[in-house]
């Protein structure tokens, strides 16, 4: 930002460590639900051939793009919606991290979960959060 620190609130460098503390959690747990989801389509194993695995993995980022988008609708509480979204995405990462103890149930699990995710992948709202901390000037 330009004029930073004098440009923002005084809350928003915690907010920023805070957010990246985040983001690093969300990249491990990502790490961790597609091994999870590898290991339920088999993955490695002999008996599951590539086009069956392939076509799983398509079914679940077909379900993903099964969303709504609302843009800017969204902006006027960013706050609440941002912690939707994020509860969201983390409900669709344990989604995929029960995959491999339900091998029957994974489609339908995996595509719960990408549904899940995807409200994550139309959110804008973080740039409405950031704006909550310029200063104005008058």
């Amino acid at each position: 930002m330009q004029g930073f620190p004098g440009s923002v609130t005084p809350d928003y460098v915690p907010f920023e460590v805070w957010d990246s503390l985040q983001g690093l959690s969300t990249y491990i747990r990502t790490m961790l639900s597609t091994q999870a989801l590898l290991s339920a389509i088999g993955a490695g194993e002999k008996s599951v051939t590539i086009i069956v695995a392939t076509f799983q993995w398509f079914l679940r980022d077909l379900t993903g793009m099964l969303t709504f988008y609302q843009g800017s609708n969204l902006d006027s509480n960013a706050k609440m919606w941002r912690l939707v979204v994020d509860l969201m995405n983390d409900l669709g990462m344990l989604m995929d991290l029960f995959t491999p103890l339900y091998p029957s149930a994974f489609i339908f699990i995996v595509c719960l979960g990408s549904l899940s995710r995807s409200f994550s992948l139309n959110y804008g709202a973080r740039f409405a959060v950031v704006d909550n901390f310029k200063v104005v000037e008058e």
